[in-house]
């Protein structure tokens, strides 16, 4: 939640970089995205992160 309080109120130059992952580098953004296809696929985010193989399946 502290996270999420900070996160909001970031704001960028250019209008893509704001609708881009924030606190991510564009290239791994990009990269996570044309790798998930549609993240409404995964039923939580436990899901999602077993399949990037960030977590223990």
């Amino acid at each position: 939640m502290r996270y999420r309080r900070w996160l909001q109120p970031l704001a960028f130059d250019h209008p893509a970089h704001q609708i881009a992952l924030r606190g991510v580098a564009l290239i791994s953004a990009v990269t996570f995205m044309a790798e998930i296809a549609d993240v409404r696929r995964f039923e939580t985010l436990a899901e999602l992160m077993a399949y990037l193989g960030l977590v223990p399946s």
